[in-house]
């Protein structure tokens, strides 16, 4: 085997010679440190105070740099924005009954002071009345259509089901509730506001998801019973759902929770704690009002954008949303003596509020005044709120979790009239220049959850073994595990790989210790679903074939294949897999869970080297070759079994392989647009021929015996018992006593063995290594598998089936891998598909793929 050339982690270049951020989609720690010294560098500066992470980073999820996983991208640190509180205010409403501190994370001096001043008016006023109304979530698609009259009948057509609108958004998400569908007719498009509630969660990108599934739906169905139109073009947004964006549309109807806040405040108030009275605060209040009309401001109020960005930021709102969010009205008018005593026993009658130095007493008249925020988008689970420190401002509200969010929305509006209030005072007694002079300076819960995890469960683990003790998280290195580490970003429940230490009491009394991991799976459709968002970025083509083909590309299934796999009791098979000491496979809870062995440094060799190979000898490569001949051997006579297998996939057969070329194609377009210094045009040119040959592949496929193969066969999920860790079933006459340990089955399916081959050698073999080095492993590998099944294999013919099992696997699990990589840099990927293409390249040239050349003129 020849050595690698050294080559730095930073990959830094582009294919275009360009500077590109490096490490992209890494969250740990290491290489977030990593990137922003690159940045350091890069900018000619010094970034130490961006770089401090947390004091207690990685204690829990809360804290963690891999939380920061769909919150952010190229993560070098973190801002520090000062964090003050406002406050307290008292506030009556449905949700709040009581004094309430606000956080604001700004850098704007006086506004938190501010704000306080104003909560002081109004709390000695008798507090603030606050109603929060109906949340509406809006996406907006456009339909293309020929005429205005196929908009008429697309939009009868679209009213007409929507009950089967509700129906298909309900199967996508059990949090949205599609509960309205309002037309918008410009032309030949149809525009169609989808009006959703979301409960607790913002649900931007919740209701764009499920809108995209329930047209993608629609267009079927109407293709199917409306033949007579024909929708030209499909967009999911028109901007009519005014997304981030200013819009009267946001006055007239939300976008968002709709909520009203309201006081009455005694003049005494107004000139004790606001320095202005009645009469001059009113005129300026219409003084702004005829200037917000002139400038064609939308709404009218002073100061609601900074409540809005400060708590949104405190909070982990997404700051955006402060566009539409901050739309408002604030409406002041005079009241009488006899209206403000009639209005506090309504205010008192909430609270046990006391008079505050004779200031509540009304001696005579005061203002009402009132705030409408038609649009306020906000959350209390998701995004940014489960961040340490955005949880950490919602608790203070006590607005953290399910069933606070218009807790939460009745604070922020609460606030709002408090700031406005005092800022306008501060404009009209002009105070506000001379205060910023002096302090100027977003179904039930399923899956597996941290709540399972209690000392029942970890009983069962131990089992018979003794009596628990106790058991703690330990922090393991679950290396490139590409399904899980893409769908827990995705999904609340807890996937992936968890480690713990376990005590626990043996029957004679003796502590032991004992480290394990957890694997929790997600399901198939899961998986899909974060795999066909991946697809939806990388281009449209893309996004609609593997919307189309998604459970046909070997996912289906793969939440139980491994459960079942991994509990085998062929004693043959268990001895190259990692051992299984308990699991959980629930349908109804969504849980495939099971615990086995902790892989350590210390009985294994090997472990997650796929990014670096250079510790690979031909020896070890051997072991492997052997043993993996060795398994294959073991299913090639239970066929029969192994299609009877509830868990088995059969999407990979020859018909299902003819309808994936057109996904296959807009993959590997996407790969040489992405990557063309390695999906160069020769090896698009190859690829390309291999995917117009699909029938021949297939031909050649059935020539040759089939067996269970793991599909997934390289060294991320391959490692070598140390001699003497484990012990041998069968005799083993080979010198080299070390057995190989392979796991993450979830892709496992029957197939030739020549695939598992064909991916291991890519993975192993250095792309300038010799093909006669490559054809000696491969020979070894026959040389196995003939003792092992006691049969004869046709050279020849061996390697036309490994040649086209190479094929298949550069035109479909390379491809997968490449659009993958758009999003996370995976530093194996470049050499393994310039080894595979090397291989095939010189197969070709050696005139051993006449078959691919002839079927694609064909």
């Amino acid at each position: 085997m020849s050595e690698e050339v050294d080559r730095s982690e930073i990959d830094d270049i582009d294919s275009y010679g360009l500077p590109r951020i490096p490490l992209r989609g890494h969250y740990d720690v290491k290489r977030c440190d990593k990137r922003r010294q690159w940045v350091e560098k890069f900018s000619s500066t010094n970034l130490q105070h961006i770089g401090e992470w947390w004091a207690n980073e990685g204690s829990d999820d809360s804290c963690s740099t891999t939380k920061l996983k769909g919150n952010a991208e190229n993560v070098i640190g973190l801002a520090k924005v000062p964090i003050g509180v406002a406050g307290p205010l008292l506030i009556h409403g449905d949700h709040v009954n009581g004094h309430v501190l606000c956080p604001f994370a700004t850098t704007e001096g006086a506004l938190i002071a501010s704000a306080t001043r104003g909560a002081t008016a109004l709390s000695r006023a008798g507090g603030v009345m606050v109603q929060v109304g109906q949340q509406r979530m809006l996406r907006a698609p456009a339909f293309l259509m020929r005429s205005t009259h196929e908009t008429r009948v697309l939009w009868d057509w679209l009213k007409e089901n929507f009950r089967h609108f509700k129906q298909q958004v309900s199967l996508f998400s059990q949090h949205c509730v599609l509960i309205g569908m309002e037309p918008f007719y410009f032309g030949k498009s149809l525009v169609i506001q989808f009006v959703y509630e979301t409960g607790d969660a913002a649900g931007q990108n919740m209701t764009t998801s499920a809108t995209w599934h329930a047209c993608k739906w629609a267009l079927k169905k109407v293709e199917e019973e409306l033949p007579g139109i024909r929708v030209v073009k499909f967009y999911i947004e028109s901007n009519v759902s005014g997304d981030k964006k200013m819009a009267a549309g946001h006055l007239q109807s939300s976008r968002g929770w709709f909520v009203q806040a309201e006081a009455w405040i005694p003049e005494q108030l107004l000139r004790s704690v606001l320095k202005i009275d009645s009469k001059t605060l009113l005129q300026a209040h219409q003084t702004l009002q005829e200037g917000a009309i002139r400038v064609g401001a939308l709404g009218s109020n002073v100061n609601v954008a900074n409540v809005m960005a400060s708590v949104f930021i405190a909070t982990g709102q997404d700051v955006a949303n402060t566009a539409e969010s901050a739309t408002a009205l604030l409406h002041m008018s005079a009241v009488s003596k006899e209206e403000l005593e009639e209005a506090q026993k309504k205010l008192f009658y909430h609270s046990d509020a006391k008079v505050y130095n004779g200031d509540t007493k009304v001696e005579e008249g005061g203002v009402y005044i009132s705030m409408q925020l038609p649009s306020v988008v906000a959350a209390t689970v998701g995004g940014g709120t489960m961040l340490a420190t955005q949880k950490e401002c919602l608790q203070i509200m006590g607005c953290h979790g399910k069933g606070t969010v218009r807790r939460l929305v009745e604070i922020i509006a609460a606030f709002a009239l408090a700031l406005d209030i005092s800022t306008l005072s501060s404009i009209a007694s002009g105070h506000f220049a001379s205060s910023h002079e002096r302090l100027g300076r977003n179904k039930p819960e399923s899956g597996l959850r941290e709540v399972h995890l209690n000392n029942e469960f970890f009983s069962k683990v131990v089992g018979s073994r003794g009596t628990l003790v106790d058991w703690t998280p330990m922090k393991v290195d679950a290396g490139t595990s590409i399904i899980s580490e893409l769908t827990k970003t995705e999904i609340s429940k807890k996937v992936g790989h968890f480690g713990y230490i376990i005590h626990y009491t043996t029957n004679s009394g003796e502590v032991m210790e004992w480290p394990v991991v957890i694997k929790s799976k997600p399901l198939d459709s899961e998986t899909a679903t974060m795999i066909n968002k991946m697809a939806q970025a990388c281009g449209l083509e893309l996004a609609v074939q593997y919307e189309r083909h998604k459970m046909e590309t070997g996912f289906r299934l793969c939440h139980t294949r491994e459960l079942a796999i991994v509990q085998m009791e062929d004693p043959e098979l268990k001895q190259f897999l990692p051992e299984v000491y308990y699991s959980v496979s629930s349908i109804s809870k969504d849980m495939f869970v099971y615990v086995m062995e902790y892989l350590s440094d210390e009985n294994f060799t090997h472990l997650n080297t796929a990014d670096d190979i250079s510790g690979w000898t031909t020896a070890d490569v051997k072991v492997v070759l052997r043993d993996m001949a060795r398994f294959h051997a073991l299913f090639m006579d239970k066929l029969e079994w192994l299609r009877e297998q509830p868990w088995m996939d059969h999407s990979h057969c020859r018909e299902v392989a003819m309808k994936l070329r057109p996904l296959w194609k807009a993959m590997l377009a996407n790969a040489a647009r992405e990557f063309p210094e390695y999906w160069t045009s020769q090896v698009v040119e190859l690829t390309t021929q291999a995917i117009d040959s699909s029938n021949e592949m297939w031909r050649i496929f059935d020539s040759f015996p089939k067996t269970l193969i793991h599909n997934d066969c390289n060294p991320r999920n391959i490692c070598i018992h140390k001699a003497g860790s484990v012990q041998h079933v069968s005799d083993q006459t080979d010198d080299d006593p070390r057995l190989i340990c392979i796991y993450d089955w979830e892709l496992a399916r029957i197939d030739v063995p020549q695939h598992d081959l064909a991916e291991f050698l890519a993975f192993i073999v250095y792309p300038e290594t010799s093909i006669y080095k490559r054809l000696e492993l491969i020979e070894y590998y026959i040389v196995m598998l003939e003792k092992y099944t006691k049969q004869k294999y046709n050279r020849r013919n061996f390697l036309k089936v490994l040649d086209a099992a190479t094929l298949d696997f550069q035109l479909n699990r390379l491809n997968m891998y490449t659009m993958a990589h758009t999003f996370k840099d995976y530093r194996f990927l470049e050499r393994v598909v310039r080894s595979n293409s090397a291989y095939l390249l010189q197969r070709k040239s050696d005139g051993h793929l006449k078959f691919i050349t002839m079927a694609a003129k064909l």
